[in-house]
């Protein structure tokens, strides 16, 4: 709905493992012809394809869902963050997880991220109402409840000191143009 991919689509394999990649698909070639025929014509030529890598550990599906919404804000970590984001994002799933525990969201790492790219983390919330866009989430007060007072100042600056900034986009779940269905299911795989 907004930003550099507002009206655009975008093709989504999986949740797969990469062995899956592995086991040939018995209907392959249909699949192949229907893409080239019906998909490839209306690509833009400087398409980018990402893999990413769900982390179910810092993610939080409390029952089974349907997509409906989603608010997708990709970060670029600085190089050489890698850890430092890890241990941030164990605070930050703590809190949302005790405190904000209605709302369904997922964590994703660029598999093959790329120094220049500025894909590196997405932070994935599922919600059904826009009117969620507009409630006060509350985080600084929920974040100072679960880690001390004054907590959340020093995440945020220590936040900014190992990112370049992010994107947001919203992302609206179309079932006419989807192969696939709108259910998010949990599980207890990593």
């Amino acid at each position: 709905m907004n930003g550099e991919n507002a009206y655009d689509y975008m093709a989504v394999m999986g949740p797969m493992p990469w062995s899956a990649l592995d086991t040939p698909n018995p209907n392959q070639e249909a699949h192949d012809q229907d893409w080239e025929n019906n998909v490839v014509p209306y690509l833009a030529s400087e398409e980018e394809v990402t893999f990413w890598r769900f982390h179910n550990n810092f993610s939080h599906f409390p029952t089974d869902f349907e997509m409906s919404k989603l608010r997708v804000t990709v970060w670029d970590i600085a190089r050489g963050n890698y850890d430092e984001m890890i241990s941030k994002l164990e605070k930050v799933t703590k809190v949302l997880k005790e405190k904000s525990s209605e709302t369904p969201f997922g964590i994703y790492t660029n598999e093959f991220s790329s120094t220049k790219s500025g894909q590196d983390l997405s932070v994935v919330y599922f919600f059904d109402d826009f009117a969620w866009l507009g409630k006060d989430q509350k985080l600084k007060e929920k974040f100072d409840e679960v880690h001390g007072s004054g907590s959340f100042d020093t995440f945020a600056q220590e936040w900014m000191e190992i990112t370049n900034g992010a994107t947001q986009e919203l992302w609206i779940y179309n079932q006419s143009l989807s192969g696939i269905g709108p259910q998010v299911t949990t599980s207890t795989e990593d």
